[in-house]
């Protein structure tokens, strides 16, 4: 088992249907620069069948 030897990170090309807890594991502390760059970008979230950054709801 490599488990033990891990970081514990993974490929997120490999994350498809998993729950969105996982797809925040992927990104770790980039996550918060991310949605901001989402919500800039795609604050309707049209891209979202990929391992999906959801942007923040409410007046930006």
């Amino acid at each position: 088992m490599i488990e033990p030897m891990s970081t514990g990170g993974f490929y997120i090309n490999e994350v498809f249907d998993d729950p969105e807890e996982r797809v925040r594991e992927a990104f770790r502390g980039n996550l918060a620069r991310l949605v901001d760059i989402k919500t800039k970008v795609d604050p309707t979230n049209f891209f979202h069948l990929n391992p999906n950054i959801k942007p923040k709801t409410g007046p930006i």
